[in-house]
């Protein structure tokens, strides 16, 4: 799951509503929390994208092909800016790993949505609520069919196979939909607030409000189905965590540059930034961080994750990468990766946590 607070969002001509009134005092209480994070993290960001790439030794994303853009149905003015969300401000913490929901939802109800659109190789997308438009919905489709499932072929071997794609338009119907899950009512709101996309074996529901355009929209889509395939290979829930979500951030942020490739680069250079204002304070998590410790980190841990990964594959190329992949389903993530690295998944954390830190 992408778990960062997208911000900046503007209203859509085509999306409005907004919290019902059973979710309003819930959601009022993580915008102010969200809201003191994004202070904390918003100050010192001296440091760039080029410096800290150049000290990891990594490269920056790569756009796969010559991409093309994919545009979303134009926004027009009047404000929707969701609580915790402010223009300009960069997309911050909490992360999927640390949801403590996670541990008793094991699958996400099929809706009937009025419009669904065939996305190929399996996939369909569908609106979860009267707010999101056909258009919205043939763009989405578009946008995997041309941008996801291409790179996911290119860099993962598959592409996902029956994967079910549900929007939603405001954080009211959101909302609504989670607690049809299973959620409980304080687990949604927080649903609501941080995140820009859920996933659950092959289903996928992403909210269009945190959206600010085509290339935010193709990151998450792409970063969600990253989760599908891991899902139906059944690696998944074997990878310790920083692989999984790392790997499904590469792949959005590839998909991202592949649509807006400026984008992409500012969103590395904002994380970056308080990655390395973490960093210069001593308080770098380790990859194998707690659900508690992930929760109280003052920058995105799972941009932290996605370096690690990158990292991975710069040093030892996509064919290994893939083969440890290949390997985990017999083996197990810690067999598999000693077989093809040669060295214990715990050596690779330190020492990659050793050169970042």
């Amino acid at each position: 799951m992408k778990t960062w607070i997208l911000a900046g969002a503007l209203a859509s001509s085509l999306f409005s509503g907004g919290a019902g009134p059973s979710m309003a005092g819930a959601i009022q209480q993580y915008a102010q929390q969200v809201a003191a994070w994004e202070q904390q993290i918003l100050q010192g960001l001296s440091f760039g994208w080029e410096q800290l790439m150049a000290m990891l030794g990594i490269a920056p994303p790569q756009a796969p092909g010559d991409g093309g853009t994919v545009a979303l149905p134009p926004r027009t003015g009047g404000a929707e800016s969701g609580p915790g969300t402010t223009p300009g401000a960069i997309p911050v913490v909490p992360l999927d790993a640390a949801q403590p929901w996670r541990a008793h939802i094991h699958h996400l109800p099929r809706l009937g949505g009025q419009y669904t659109v065939q996305a190929g190789s399996g996939v369909t997308v569908s609106n979860g609520d009267r707010g999101v438009s056909a258009r919205a919905v043939r763009e989405a489709a578009n946008t995997i069919e041309q941008v996801s499932i291409p790179l996911l072929t290119k860099d993962v071997g598959q592409a996902p196979s029956g994967a079910q794609v549900v929007l939603f338009s405001t954080r009211a119907a959101y909302g609504k939909a989670l607690l049809q899950a299973g959620l409980s009512s304080d687990e949604a709101a927080a649903v609501v607030q941080q995140t820009g996309g859920i996933t659950i074996g092959t289903s996928v529901w992403i909210p269009l409000y945190n959206l600010q355009d085509s290339a935010e929209l193709t990151n998450v889509l792409t970063h969600e189905l990253t989760h599908v395939v891991y899902n139906e290979r059944g690696i998944g829930d074997r990878l310790p965590t920083w692989l999984d979500e790392g790997a499904a951030w590469r792949e959005g942020l590839a998909a991202e540059a592949a649509v807006n490739p400026r984008e992409a680069q500012a969103l590395a250079q904002a994380y970056n930034a308080q990655l390395q204002d973490a960093a210069a304070q001593q308080m770098l998590l380790p990859l194998s961080a707690n659900e508690q410790d992930i929760l109280g980190a003052d920058y995105n841990v799972e941009w932290q994750d996605y370096l690690a990964v990158q990292q991975l594959v710069d040093q030892y190329g996509e064919a290994k990468f893939r083969a440890f992949l290949d390997g985990v389903p017999s083996k197990g993530a810690d067999a598999s990766f000693q077989a093809v690295y040669g060295m214990s998944l715990s050596a690779y954390e330190k020492a990659f946590e050793e050169r970042l830190g």
